[in-house]
């Protein structure tokens, strides 16, 4: 299971990145789709397209896609892009999982294309502080799963949503003790750079 910042060229395409400045130092806004092309990412990995990325996804069967926006874009239509990109291709789609950021987009993205209630997940990073408003709306919602920043989430609370039927992912962990901490507090997971599944298997 990927999660891969996805933004748009200055010429329109959808490309994976996070930030500009992360990419080509010193770089602050977008680049054309054949410079992006022309230069390593850091100076040493190979850029990737939307596009790529999804025959990434159909010639690996067991490659999940978690989706995070880095524009103020609508996320209805960017996913719009991927259904497109893919030509509307079930296999891969059914392992698209859409990451929100107010919970409200949920209808619209079905409109475009019938993901599952559980191809949804919530993370919370743009409202704030930790509140059972977002378990709320999420309820409303049909939205199973949240993500929120590692700790924020008291043990408690974490202990409640999983009664409620919820599971709660942190971000970013990439210490093995961290890691350990956060699955002892009761997280379901967490988003990692650099960790593997032998790093924390018990």
């Amino acid at each position: 299971v990927i999660e891969i910042d996805l933004a748009h060229t200055s010429d329109g395409a959808l490309v994976c990145v996070h930030e500009w400045s992360d990419a080509f130092l010193n770089q602050k806004e977008a680049v054309t789709l054949e410079e992006f092309l022309a230069r390593k990412i850091q100076g040493k990995y190979t850029p990737l397209t939307a596009e790529h990325l999804l025959k990434i996804m159909a010639e690996n069967p067991r490659m999940y896609l978690v989706t995070d926006m880095k524009e103020e874009a609508a996320v209805s239509s960017v996913i719009s892009e991927l259904v497109e990109l893919c030509g509307r291709n079930p296999e891969v789609l059914s392992r698209v999982i859409v990451q929100l950021y107010t919970g409200l987009e949920k209808a619209d993205i079905q409109k475009v294309y019938p993901f599952r209630d559980e191809q949804f997940i919530f993370t919370d990073y743009k409202l704030g502080e930790w509140s059972w408003d977002i378990p709320r709306l999420c309820s409303r919602e049909r939205i199973p799963v949240m993500t929120t920043p590692k700790g924020q989430v008291p043990e408690e609370d974490l202990a409640r949503l999983k009664e409620l039927g919820f599971a709660v992912y942190e971000f970013t962990v990439n210490r093995v003790d961290v890691a350990q901490e956060s699955l002892n507090r009761g997280v379901s997971g967490f988003y990692t750079d650099s960790l593997v599944l032998e790093d924390v298997a018990s």
